[in-house]
């Protein structure tokens, strides 16, 4: 392979690895989001996500090629990681920034989720 060819295969893993890592950087949101009901939010954020990695490849492909490509990519996966970190009812008891919970839900979560035999007195 070319020198080149490497170079520019270089480039290209560089700048997907930056949105694959700051997607894995915001935990398991997307997971947290469809465990807590909310997949049509889920399908949404996905679904926009694709569709601005689309318009941003014909955007920057053109004039980029490959690294123009790679860069539409890494852009969408940053968007959808914020986005499904922002979802709309992700209780504050759990953490999205690892993938650790970091303490039981809160009392008024409990109260909406579990059964009334369950709940505390």
């Amino acid at each position: 392979m070319p020198r080149k060819q490497r170079r520019l295969n270089l480039v290209v893993s560089l700048i997907l690895v930056v949105g694959f890592l700051f997607r894995s950087s915001m935990g398991p949101a997307e997971f947290l989001l469809n465990m807590l009901g909310e997949q049509a939010l889920c399908a949404t954020v996905l679904f926009a996500s694709a569709l601005l990695n689309v318009a941003l490849c014909f955007a920057l492909v053109p004039h980029w090629g490959l690294i123009g490509a790679a860069t539409a990519t890494s852009i969408s996966l940053v968007m959808a990681a914020i986005t499904s970190m922002l979802g709309r009812r992700i209780p504050a008891a759990i953490h999205t920034g690892s993938t650790v919970v970091v303490k039981a839900c809160s009392r008024t979560w409990l109260a909406r989720t579990l059964p009334p035999r369950h709940r505390s007195r």
